[in-house]
């Protein structure tokens, strides 16, 4: 479990790596890469850095499963639009309460 003092260093680095870091990513690796970096304890397991970067690139299959979606011919485009503004704003949401503690 982590401290207080632990959890916040970890928000602090998430923070900036949503807040930064990102823009220069091209692959999806290139994020793992920072995230790890910026967040994974270099006390963490082995066990523990793998079973991340499997919750990590689930997440991106997911999300990259989600926007293909807004591809379909049979989607119309406002509807895509209105789709991709929603996941943006659940990840803005998301990164707003990791700023405040929330999460």
């Amino acid at each position: 479990m982590m401290s207080d003092q632990e959890r916040q260093a970890v928000q602090k680095r998430l923070t900036f790596l949503i807040d930064g870091e990102l823009n220069r990513a091209r692959t999806v690796r290139d994020i793992w890469l920072l995230y790890q970096a910026s967040t994974i304890s270099p006390r963490a397991s082995d066990v523990q850095r793998q079973e991340c970067r499997w919750a990590f690139y689930a997440g991106a299959a997911a999300m990259l499963e989600l926007c293909t979606r807004l591809g379909d011919p049979a989607l119309d485009e406002d509807t895509g639009a209105g789709q991709l503004m929603a996941l943006q704003r659940e990840m803005e949401r998301f990164a707003q309460n990791l700023r405040d503690g929330l999460v």
